[in-house]
């Protein structure tokens, strides 16, 4: 898996998430927190990076730069 996308918060991984798969490329979250026990984060912490698999990447970045 690589990165694709770095997000400020879960809602907006969530929505690129559904962007990405939308389109036939899965995407893993990983953050630092899981939200349903720190619902609430400041900066940082709150960060959510999207992950898809290396053979998507490019055609996922293309379409994140499109979007």
């Amino acid at each position: 898996l690589v990165e694709v996308r770095r997000c400020r918060d879960q809602s907006e991984a969530l929505v690129v998430q559904a962007l990405l798969d939308g389109h036939g490329i899965p995407a893993v979250m990983r953050g630092q927190f899981v939200q349903s026990v720190h619902p609430f984060t400041v900066g940082d912490a709150g960060e959510v990076t999207l992950l898809v698999a290396a053979a998507d990447a490019d055609r996922a970045r293309a379409l994140l730069a499109r979007a």
